[in-house]
C-alpha cells in the first residue's frame, strides 16, 4: 500500500521520525510538488516568524527535510488534471491546494496521510489516514 503524504502528516513525519528509520519507510511514501513548498515555508515561519523552533534546529529540519524529499518520488497534477482538481474542490468545499491532494491519492489510488480534519473527513472515501492511524 502507498501513502500520499501532505505537508502537515510530512512535517510532523520529520520531526518524530530519525532518519535510518525514515529510509526504511520511504518507499511507501509519495508526495506532491507543492508539499515541498508548503513544508519549506512552515519550517520557515515556525522558525522565523512564530518562534517555535530555534534558529539551529529549524535549520538542522531544514536539511533533514531535504533529505527526506530528495529521497521520496513526487507525484503531480499536469494541466490535463485542473479541471478535476477543481471539481474536487468545488465539491468538497476544500481549497484548491487540499483538492490537489484528494484528487491526485484517489487518481494514483494511494492513502491520503493528513493532519487536517477537514481534509481527512473529505478524503474517506481513499483511506484517509492520521499518522496516528498509522502508529506514528
Amino acid at each position: 500500500m502507498g501513502y500520499l503524504f501532505d505537508a502537515s502528516s510530512l512535517i510532523l513525519l520529520i520531526k518524530r521520525m530519525d532518519e535510518d528509520s525514515f529510509l526504511r519507510f520511504r518507499e511507501k511514501i509519495r508526495v506532491l510538488d507543492l508539499t515541498l513548498y508548503e513544508v519549506g515555508n512552515t519550517l520557515w515561519k515556525e522558525g522565523s516568524l512564530r518562534g517555535v523552533l530555534e534558529e539551529d534546529e529549524a535549520r538542522s529540519l531544514v536539511r533533514y527535510a531535504s533529505t527526506v524529499l530528495g529521497s521520496v518520488p513526487r507525484v503531480g497534477i499536469t494541466t490535463d488534471d485542473f479541471e478535476g482538481v477543481y471539481d474536487v474542490a468545488r465539491s468538497s468545499k476544500l481549497s484548491y491546494y487540499d483538492a490537489a491532494y484528494l484528487y491526485t491519492a484517489r487518481k494514483s489510488k494511494l492513502t491520503l496521510v493528513t493532519e487536517d480534519a477537514k481534509l481527512l473527513g473529505a478524503a474517506r472515501d481513499v483511506g484517509a489516514a492520521s499518522l496516528r492511524d498509522l502508529g506514528f
